[in-house]
């Protein structure tokens, strides 16, 4: 049976990517605020009718960014890339379900507490940092 971490790999590493980018863009990023506006996306993602949740500064900016790239995974979204001919084409991945993207969600959140315990403030960005870049 596949591990997890394999079955997910392309959506974990897209999710944790944009995590890293917007932490390039804003090194006083801290790992309370991905674990917020993780925490965001599970109640938005498990009960949408609610709305998007209020949050502010880099956990809104987070919230926002991973969320494209949520909504792409789940089949919400396309992603055009332009080829080498100068043609635009739609990139397009097998759906996810709502709780596989959860399950996805989870794992990433659990990996930014224990990282933040081992690390501090911002133990899980260093950590997952020097897989992306």
């Amino acid at each position: 049976m596949a591990r997890f971490e394999d079955k997910y790999m392309g959506v974990l590493y897209s999710v944790e990517s944009m995590i890293v980018h917007i932490y390039e863009e804003h090194p006083d990023l801290r790992d309370y605020q991905v674990e917020q506006a993780l925490t965001a996306l599970l109640s938005f993602y498990r009960r949408p009718e609610k709305g998007i949740p209020r949050l502010k500064g880099l956990s809104r900016t987070l919230f926002d960014e991973v969320r494209i790239i949520c909504d792409i995974y789940l089949g919400h979204e396309t992603l055009q890339h332009e080829a080498e001919d100068g043609t635009i084409e739609e990139l397009s991945f097998p759906p996810l379900s709502v709780e596989e993207l959860l399950a996805v969600l989870r794992r990433i959140r659990k990996s930014v507490r224990m990282w933040n315990k081992v690390g501090g403030p911002q133990g899980y960005l260093h950590y997952i940092q020097q897989f992306i870049t």
